[in-house]
This record gives C-alpha cells, sequence and structure tokens, in this order.
C-alpha cells in the first residue's frame, strides 16, 4: 500500500516521513538470526540508539493510532489498533528494561536480541504509518474514508437538472415543466432559482443544490457504519489478549518456571501483536482500490464491499444502464412509401432548433448520413405533445399523432404500418405539415420509429448476476411494448413500475422475498426510487455523469459497462474471505511465533519471523489480481 502511494505522488514532507518509518524495517531485517556476521555488529555496544529509535517512532508517530485506540476504547469498542499499541508500548518497555540488564561484557547475542526487539517495537507503529501516508498519497484511497456532499453540481447542456437548486454561475435557456404554461424557454441566471426535472439549453449552469433536497436518500439508502469485518477484527483482537492471559496463567501455574519473567511476559504480549498491525483487512483493500481504480470505479468508503453481499436483488434504473439513455432511429415510413431521407432532412432541420430528446436522435442520423439541413424559424414547442417550425416556407410539425390531429393532420393512411411497429416495441414519432397557399392544406409526411437497443455488455450483466443467485429487476413501464420485448430479451427477473407512488410497494415486495436491494441508476432525476428505498439498500450511480445522481452514495461506476456491477459482486466476495484468511494467518503465526514457545519454556527468539506475518498478509491479498474482470470478457449477446 506505501509503495502504491509513493507511486501516485507524495508530498515532500510525507516523503520524509517515510524515510524515517523505513529505518526499523531495515535494522529488524538486519538483525534476524539467519546473519552470520550481522552488519549492526559495530554499533551493537550504542545500547542507548535502539531505545531511542524506538521511542522516537512511538512518540513522534504513534499518536495518531493511540488517539483511534483511546477513542474505540472509550465507545466500548475493542479495535487492531487497541492491541497495536499495547504490543508497540510492550516492546518499548522491553528495550529498556533489557538495556538496564545490559552489562559491559554482554556477548553480541544479548546485544543483537536488544536491537531486534526494539527495531521491531518500532516497526509495529511503523507499519502502519506507512499505511496512513499510502492512503493519502492514494488519489482513491483518501477519499475512503470521506463522504462530504459536493458543494455544486456542473449541468451539461441538454441534461436535466436532477434537484432543486439556484443558480450560481452560467446563464442558459431551460424547460421548467413546473412553470405555468412555459410552452418556450425560460432564461435563468446566476440567483435564480430551478426546479428538478427541468431541461438546460445550450450552455452549461453551475448549480448549488437546497439544503434538505437529498436528506431522505442519505438517511435511507445509507447502510449501517459498522460491518461484520470491522467486528471480526475487534473480537479476534479480544481472543489474542485472552489467549496472553491463559498463557501467562498456565505457565504460572503449569508450566516451566520464568528465567525472567518481566521480559518473558513483554515478549510474549510483543509477539502477539500482529493483529493490530490492521494489515488482515488494509492489504486486501489497498490491492482492492487498486482494482477498482483500473476498472473506472470510484470507492468512497471499504466497507461498502461487506454489505454487497448482504445484498439479494440488483435493481436497474429506467434507461443509462441496461439501455442508453438516448433512443436511435430504427426506420421511417411515409404513404407512398417514398421520400423517407426528406423526411428525416426535414424533422432533422426543426430539431436542430430546439432540446427535443427525440431530435436528438434525429440529429444524429442527420449528421452520420451528412445531410444538409435547412434552416427553421418561429420554433414552438409544446411538452408532452411536439415540436414544430418553419422549414422552407412550409410549417412542419413533429410529435405525437394526438398532436398532428389536433392541427387537422390525418394519419389513418399508416395505421397498419404504425400498429407492426408498435408491436414490435417501437415508439413513433409522426410527422406532417402545413403547405404555403391560400389554403394551407395540411399533409401527413409519415413517421420515424424511434428504439433504444441494449448496451453492449447487459445481457451478459443480467445472466451473470442470475449465476450468482441475484434476482435482477428494471425500472420500467409496465405497459410499454417496447420496455416489455427489452425485459424478454435480457431475461430480467422482474419488471418495477416507475410510478413514485407504486414504486415503494413493489421495491418492498422484491426486498421482502429476496433481501437488501442494490439499486443502479444512471438517471440525474431518479430520488423518487432513491426515496423508496430501506436503510439496508444501496445506491449505486452509473455513467460519466455519476457523481451527480447521487453524491451521497459509497462507491459510483464511471465507465458505462453493467458488467462491472457483476464485477463489484466477486470482487466483494473474493474480498471478504481474503480478509477472515488473514485473521485465520495471523492466529497461526502467533501460535508459533508467541504462544507454543513461550508455553514450551523455550528462550529461543523468535522475533525475526514477524516479517512472515507481513508477507504472509502481502501475499493473500494478491489473490485479486488473479480474479478476472467480466467486463473485458466477449459479450454473448
Amino acid at each position: 500500500m506505501a509503495w502504491q502511494g509513493l507511486q501516485s505522488g507524495i508530498k515532500p514532507r510525507d516523503a520524509a516521513r517515510v524515510a524515517i518509518l523505513l529505518v526499523p524495517l531495515v535494522i529488524l531485517g538486519l538483525s534476524g538470526d539467519w546473519w552470520d556476521r550481522s552488519p549492526l555488529l559495530p554499533v551493537l555496544h550504542v545500547g542507548w540508539a535502539p531505545v531511542l529509535l524506538a521511542a522516537i517512532i512511538l512518540l513522534g508517530f504513534g499518536w495518531p493510532l493511540l488517539r483511534r485506540a483511546i477513542s474505540a476504547l472509550l465507545q466500548g469498542k475493542v479495535r487492531g489498533e487497541t492491541l497495536l499499541v499495547l504490543g508497540a508500548g510492550c516492546g518499548l518497555a522491553l528495550a529498556v528494561w533489557q538495556l538496564s540488564r545490559l552489562g559491559p561484557e554482554s556477548s553480541h547475542a544479548a546485544q543483537l536480541l536488544l536491537w531486534r526487539d526494539a527495531a521491531f517495537a518500532a516497526s509495529l507503529v511503523a507499519v502502519s504509518r506507512l499505511g496512513d501516508i499510502a492512503a493519502r498519497a492514494d488519489p482513491i484511497g483518501s477519499r475512503a474514508g470521506a463522504r462530504t456532499r459536493p458543494p455544486s453540481l456542473t449541468i451539461a447542456a441538454g441534461d436535466l437538472i436532477p434537484v432543486d437548486a439556484v443558480v450560481r454561475d452560467g446563464r442558459s435557456e431551460i424547460q421548467d415543466p413546473h412553470g405555468a404554461d412555459d410552452i418556450f424557454p425560460t432564461v435563468v441566471g446566476p440567483g435564480d432559482r430551478v426546479h428538478a426535472g427541468s431541461r438546460n439549453g445550450d450552455a452549461a449552469l453551475v448549480v448549488v443544490p437546497l439544503a434538505g433536497h437529498r436528506a431522505d436518500m442519505a438517511a435511507t439508502a445509507r447502510p449501517p457504519a459498522d460491518g461484520g469485518l470491522a467486528a471480526l477484527i475487534g473480537w479476534a483482537s479480544i481472543g489474542v489478549m485472552v489467549l496472553i492471559v491463559l498463557a501467562l496463567v498456565w505457565r504460572l501455574l503449569v508450566g516451566p518456571a520464568l528465567r525472567d519473567p518481566p521480559g518473558d511476559i513483554l515478549r510474549l504480549v510483543m509477539l502477539s501483536a500482529p493483529l493490530g498491525l490492521g494489515l488482515a483487512m488494509t492489504a486486501p483493500a489497498a490491492e482492492l482500490l487498486r482494482v477498482m481504480h483500473q476498472l473506472g470505479i470510484e470507492v468512497h468508503r471499504i466497507g461498502v464491499f461487506e454489505h454487497l453481499l448482504k445484498v439479494g436483488a440488483v435493481v436497474f434504473g429506467h434507461s443509462g444502464v441496461l439501455i442508453p439513455d438516448r433512443h436511435r432511429v430504427v426506420s421511417v415510413q411515409t404513404p407512398d412509401g417514398e421520400g423517407g431521407s426528406e423526411l428525416v432532412g426535414r424533422a432533422a432541420s426543426v430539431a436542430q432548433a430546439g432540446h427535443d430528446p427525440w431530435g436528438r436522435a434525429l440529429l444524429d442520423l442527420a449528421v452520420g448520413y451528412r445531410m444538409r439541413l435547412k434552416n427553421a424559424i418561429n420554433y414552438r414547442a409544446e411538452i408532452g405533445k411536439g415540436i414544430a417550425a418553419e422549414v422552407m416556407e412550409r410549417r412542419t410539425l413533429i410529435g405525437s399523432r394526438a398532436y398532428l390531429e389536433e392541427h387537422g393532420i390525418d394519419c389513418r393512411a399508416l395505421d397498419g404500418q404504425a400498429e407492426a411497429a408498435l408491436a414490435q416495441g417501437r415508439r413513433l414519432r409522426w410527422a406532417g405539415e402545413i403547405g404555403p397557399g391560400p389554403k394551407n392544406e395540411p399533409r401527413l409526411l409519415g413517421f420515424i420509429a424511434f428504439g433504444a437497443p441494449s448496451v453492449a455488455g447487459a445481457a451478459m450483466a443480467v445472466k451473470n448476476l442470475d449465476r450468482l443467485g441475484l434476482k435482477t429487476g428494471w425500472v420500467a413501464d409496465q405497459a410499454d411494448p417496447a420496455h416489455q420485448a427489452m425485459a424478454r430479451h435480457l431475461k430480467l427477473g422482474a419488471m418495477l413500475p416507475m410510478a413514485p407512488a407504486a414504486a415503494g410497494p413493489a421495491l418492498a415486495d422484491l426486498r421482502r422475498h429476496h433481501g437488501p436491494l442494490l439499486y443502479v441508476t444512471s438517471e440525474p432525476d431518479a430520488d423518487d426510487v432513491i426515496a423508496a428505498l430501506a436503510p439496508g439498500d444501496i445506491v449505486l450511480p452509473f455513467g460519466r455523469r455519476a457523481a451527480t445522481q447521487a453524491p451521497m452514495a459509497d462507491f459510483a461506476i464511471a465507465r458505462q459497462d453493467p458488467r462491472l456491477v457483476v464485477d463489484l459482486q466477486r470482487y466483494a466476495q473474493r474480498y471478504c474471505r481474503l480478509v477472515k484468511m488473514n485473521i485465520a494467518i495471523v492466529f497461526a503465526v502467533s501460535l508459533v511465533v508467541a504462544f507454543w514457545p513461550f508455553l514450551q519454556g523455550s528462550a529461543r527468539d523468535l522475533a525475526s519471523y514477524e516479517a512472515a506475518v507481513i508477507l504472509l498478509l502481502v501475499m493473500s491479498s494478491l489473490s485479486l489480481r488473479a480474479l478476472p474482470s467480466t467486463a473485458n470478457e466477449i459479450d454473448e449477446e
């Protein structure tokens, strides 16, 4: 973890701290009993040097650990830092005790033991502090404990405004659905209030969310602060301390007599402290953050991976995750079967004058075919109905069938073709014109069929979630043939209603049968569904604008690939297994290094074997690298 922090950039002040903290680790290695002639022999007789070094490290760098340990004890909890501080303190006391008994004619072995014990006591604090420095240097790890609401949101041109807010910077036209018959856009600037659901116009806006707008989301979508893994570390630390007491009682009552009671007891406590290093969790966590960074997943709180294991159902938002948030043109139908390109050109000319979401798909098609669009004047939009503008002196209307029929345009000539397109799940936008001349006779131009095929990886993501035993759901319009066809294509487990009044009971029913929910959303106006979530549910923002969807979420996927949802589940399972395995490793090594020799009355010092603890914990975390990412697999869709 420290090496990752050094690679990602470190401040000069922290670089100096790293240099100091590496000294006891180097001395610990040089003082091992595998050396025939230790490089420390020339300075062995300076007995006060190792004690001074241990005191500098413990007193100069151990205060944050001591504060965390005391804070946990005041809350009635035992953390890994508790055992860490206890072991480091006993190590320093042991070094002082040995120094007081060290005579001028002491052997090299006794002097080397003093250096080793002092270096090990300092290493307990040094390894933990190196992890803290690496977390500050790592741009992802430094945010793992921070959960602050962004002070402002940037709304790109054409995007929906996700929250009730006040404009801080920028000036643009918006389509406000809460306005009083606002057919034409409203100009807003700094200081103006905007409503959630309004669509931004041509220029970007910087808005500040109104206080309390997301209070419900923050209260309902946040999982508990402490997870089972942190509690497991606490119980493991208590278990180690209980074993220390039992070992002392057995040795005093039954076992061999203590040769040096103060020194033997202090050494037992010090050698039993590796669990306090926190490596049981931090080594896999550091590797997990590295993998998440490579996958394009932003992690705000590492504990969320533990809560992912409790999820029983994955609910996808209406659009932007499994289907794109923008439709595309599938086909064009005219009354005589000809002139489709002319119809697309006229419709795109009208669309370029406004911000109609269907118009963007028309413009994409027109740009793809390099059409030369005509100028449109007198643009007018009626929200929920359609748009109209004058193109080449003819009034062109694009919208729903009812919108055209209100203007006297007869659409019955294409009834058969329209019914066939609707049966295939297409969405239709009808086009007509009112020509120039004294009669201005209305005429039907045809209709444009839009579709939204599933995004790459959607079918594989749903299939893999099913294999993991998770129920899949989709927030959609249950009466829409297009949504029904998409649900059948992706083999989704359930369709949930979009209406806020019906979404709550549907989510509650899904939660009752399958457990906590993971709600994956790319929609900035998904507050209605988020408000219906329970305290154990998790919100996962998805897509390039993930930060604006749910600012208080624990993590977010910026890369638009739904298969990453599967990867999150798989890495969460592997991470939790690694933490539990590391705890078992700590107990096993402590038994071999500390408890068993102590119970047998062995005078052999095994402190140099503590390097094996760090090595085993780090190596166990590397198994995360062997887990392939499903987002890199070939899509079978």
